[in-house]
C-alpha cells in the first residue's frame, strides 16, 4: 500500500503528541501488569512513534512491521535520537510473529489488528502474543468496532507539518459489513513538500468486528482474558468490561491479560 512504502509523509501524519497516551499505557500497566513493566513488544510498530516515545519513560521497546520501507525508516529515526540501546525494530508479520523471552506487555495502536481479517490470521497472532508475554502480561488493544447503522461515513481529516512537508490526511470507512466481517477503508494523504505537491491514496481491507465476535475470540484462545476496557479521548473513560461498544463510539482501548 502507498502509504505503507512512504514513511516520512505517514510519521507526519500521524505525528501528534503521544504524551497523554503514554502516560495513559503507563497507568494500565501499573493497574494490570501484576509486576514491574520494563519490557514492551509493539506489533505493527509502523515508523516507531512508540519506540522513540516509550524509551524516554525507561521502557525498553522492541517493535515489529513487515513493510521494510517502515522498519528502516524507524532504525533509523531511533537511531538518531540515541535511542537504539532501548529500542529496536523487526521485519516481521503480525500472523506469526512469535518472541521470548517473554515480554512484560505490548500495545498494538490505531487500528493495525484489524489488519488481520482472516480468522486463522486473527487466532495465530492471538496465540503468538500469548507465547510472547509473560503470565500476567497485558496486551494493549487499540481499534474500533464496526458501526451499528448503515449511514455514510463521513471520516476524519487533519493536517500536520515538519521542516516545510505538510500533510492533509483524510480516512474514512467506504464500506462495511458486519455480518461478513470485512470493512474497505479509504485514505488521502496530500502531501506538499518544498513546493511540489502529490496525492497518496489507498483502500484498506480491514476486520469489521462486532463486540461479540470479538468477545467470543477472546474468550477461545484459552490464554487471554479481556480484564480492562476504556474510551479513546483526552480522558480515558473507564467503562465497565461488559460494555458492548460499536463504532459509532470510536476508538477504544481493549485490555487484555495473558493467564497465569
Amino acid at each position: 500500500m502507498g502509504i505503507y512504502r512512504e514513511p516520512l509523509y505517514y510519521d507526519i501524519a500521524f505525528s501528534w503528541d503521544l504524551e497523554s497516551e503514554v502516560s495513559f499505557l503507563k497507568s494500565v500497566f501499573e493497574e494490570f501488569a501484576p509486576f514491574p513493566v520494563e519490557r514492551v513488544l509493539e506489533p505493527a510498530c509502523g515508523t516507531g512513534r512508540f519506540l522513540r516515545a516509550l524509551p524516554k519513560h525507561g521502557f525498553h521497546v522492541t517493535g515489529y512491521d513487515n513493510s521494510p520501507e517502515m522498519v528502516e525508516f524507524t532504525r533509523a529515526s531511533v537511531g538518531r535520537e540515541g535511542l537504539a540501546s532501548q529500542a529496536q525494530v523487526l521485519e516481521a508479520d503480525m500472523r506469526d510473529a512469535r518472541f521470548g523471552p517473554p515480554f512484560d506487555a505490548s500495545l498494538n495502536s490505531i487500528n493495525s489488528f484489524c489488519y488481520l481479517v482472516e480468522d486463522d490470521d486473527v487466532g495465530t497472532h492471538l496465540a503468538c502474543m500469548a507465547d510472547s508475554l509473560r503470565p500476567g502480561g497485558v496486551y494493549v488493544l487499540h481499534f474500533s468496532m464496526a458501526r451499528a447503522s448503515k449511514e455514510v461515513d463521513e471520516g476524519s481529516s487533519w493536517e500536520m507539518e515538519r521542516d516545510g512537508v505538510s500533510v492533509v490526511t483524510h480516512w474514512s470507512i467506504e464500506s462495511e459489513d458486519a455480518a461478513s466481517g470485512v470493512g474497505t477503508h479509504l485514505s488521502r494523504l496530500e502531501v506538499e513538500a518544498h513546493g511540489e505537491r502529490r496525492t497518496i491514496e489507498d483502500r484498506h481491507r480491514l476486520r469489521a468486528w462486532t463486540d461479540e465476535a470479538f468477545r467470543e475470540t477472546i474468550r477461545s484462545t484459552g490464554t487471554l482474558e479481556l480484564v480492562g476496557l476504556f474510551g479513546d479521548g483526552y480522558d480515558y473513560e473507564r467503562m465497565p468490561v461488559e460494555t458492548r461498544v460499536v463504532g459509532e463510539m470510536g476508538n477504544h482501548y481493549y485490555i487484555l491479560q495473558r493467564r497465569a
